[in-house]
């Protein structure tokens, strides 16, 4: 029981530091009349009590006294200030406002009084951090709320905050100040800067490598951009013909090996094909094992039969003609290369298997000897040894 009790003493003791702690990095600390002229603050709310007489040395009135005087954060006499002080070392904190009960000495509605308010950082000596004023005038007590600009100011190990309230020189009055009690909760309020969680987040990069696509695109009656130099191939080329109707058609032309050194002789109303919109730069070679087209416009009769192969009612231009024919030709080339490549692979086929027979029937022949043999005289067995 004995080892129970003290191991409960410890944790009471563990847990009112650790709210003591807590109250010390609180969002308000309320001032104390514990003494003169330098009281202290805490994170309690004052008890329910009659406002006492901070001072009765200074006059016979409840709360405090301070005389007017300099105004100064330097003033030393001690009628003439009163401070408080709190220790959080160690601790980085924002200081918001100081609100605070106060009215000219006697309840003088006549006078008007000024105060001055200071934030510190003291421990040996003291640094000012903000300063604010406050006017009051009045027969009876006026709640004042100074805001105080003191951003995430960090205070080393070993020090306090302070508020000073000085009354400044140009007050009419002296002044009387009321805290500590639960109707009047004069404090000071500050806050802590948010805890900072550090994330880690692993980032995946892929990297995509892509070709770009080449896309061209004709309008009626405008030729297409100039093709690479073909292969020595049969090699193609997209032609857009305009057409009665709304749409183009783009037909396909086909280049094949001119004969005899024969000179290109394109559709009679584009540009010459494989050049510059302006057919100045023509690429199809006139020398002989050049690559030109040979087809020359079709008659306008050849173009109507054309058209009703085609089950087309619409007249066509020799142009078109021509395009429809150069159409077929590369569907004629195709057929062609498809039909000796499969003649080509079917004779191998053939002579593949006509190969292996032979040397079938001569592995045969050396390791198996006929039961007969021919001479001159006909078929007579093999001599026995």
């Amino acid at each position: 029981m004995r080892a129970l009790a003290g191991l409960l003493t410890v944790f009471a003791l563990v847990w009112g530091l650790s709210i003591e702690s807590a109250a010390a990095v609180g969002s308000v600390l309320y001032l104390l009349g514990d003494s003169v002229p330098s009281g202290s603050m805490s994170a309690s709310p004052p008890p329910e009590k009659s406002l006492p007489n901070f001072d009765p040395g200074r006059d016979s009135f409840p709360g405090l006294l301070v005389q007017k005087g300099s105004g100064s954060v330097a003033e030393n006499d001690p009628t003439k200030y009163q401070q408080w002080s709190h220790p959080v070392g160690d601790e980085t904190l924002s200081l918001d406002e100081f609100v605070i009960w106060a009215a000219p000495k006697d309840f003088d509605g006549d006078k008007t009084v000024v105060f001055n308010v200071y934030a510190l950082d003291c421990g040996g000596s003291c640094q000012v951090l903000d300063g604010a004023s406050a006017t009051v005038s009045g027969d009876g007590w006026s709640r004042l709320a100074v805001p105080l600009d003191v951003s995430n100011h960090t205070f080393a190990a070993g020090r306090s905050v302070r508020v000073k309230v000085v009354v400044d020189e140009d007050s009419d009055d002296d002044m009387w100040f009321a805290y500590a009690t639960a109707t009047y909760p004069a404090h000071l309020t500050l806050s802590s800067p948010p805890a900072t969680t550090t994330t880690t987040t692993t980032t995946t990069t892929t990297t995509t490598t892509t070709t770009p696509a080449t896309t061209s695109s004709t309008s009626p009656g405008v030729s297409p951009p100039s093709p690479p130099k073909a292969p020595p191939e049969p090699t193609t080329t997209p032609t857009t013909v305009p057409h009665s109707g709304d749409d183009d058609v783009t037909t396909t032309t086909v280049g094949v090996p001119a004969q005899g050194g024969a000179e290109p002789r394109p559709p009679s109303s584009d540009p010459a094909i494989g050049s510059d919109d302006d057919g100045s730069a023509p690429l199809a070679s006139s020398e002989p094992g050049g690559f030109a087209p040979v087809l020359t416009s079709p008659a306008q009769d050849d173009v109507g039969l054309m058209a009703q192969a085609l089950g087309d009612s619409r007249t066509i231009e020799p142009e078109e003609g021509l395009m429809v024919a150069f159409s077929t030709a590369v569907e004629a080339i195709r057929i062609h290369w498809t039909s000796a490549l499969a003649l080509g692979t079917l004779t191998a086929i053939l002579l593949l298997i006509g190969t292996r027979r032979d040397r079938e029937h001569e592995s045969l022949a050396t390791t198996a000897p006929l039961p007969h043999q021919w001479s001159a005289n006909g078929w007579h067995p093999p001599p026995e040894d």
